[in-house]
């Protein structure tokens, strides 16, 4: 008689097991619903196998909205760093553009006074 009772202390654990999983993808109402439809504790056969599918749906989709997470995770890292090397060719062409204006003055101030170097 102990064989009896220690197979439905295993499916009432198998069952808390998959109760708790339902749960935590949100399908418990439904199942308890389908309980209350069928009148009995435990749900038939093509119940069981319709909740399931639908955990395994809700599965399936957490772990896509996972990968899904950790795409856009690194994609944003990318483009805060092609952001920043941006930045930096533009203060570097910021940077050549202001030597060049520089360059352009100090050359004009030369010839402007190079004729008047010796004569002073």
């Amino acid at each position: 008689m102990a064989e009896p009772t220690a197979g439905a202390a295993r499916r009432g654990a198998k069952r808390q097991k998959i109760m708790s999983l339902l749960e935590a993808c949100g399908l418990d109402k439904e199942a308890n619903r389908l309980q209350t439809l069928s009148g009995s504790a435990a749900l038939a056969a093509p119940q069981c196998q319709a909740l399931c599918l639908q955990l395994v749906r809700q599965v399936e989709l957490q772990r896509e909205l996972t990968e899904l997470r950790a795409a856009e995770d690194r994609q944003a890292a990318e483009l805060e760093g092609r952001l920043k090397k941006s930045l930096e060719m533009e203060a570097k062409v910021e940077a050549k553009r202001l030597l060049l204006e520089v360059r352009n003055v100090l050359d004009a101030w030369d010839a402007e006074h190079s004729g008047t170097r010796g004569h002073t």
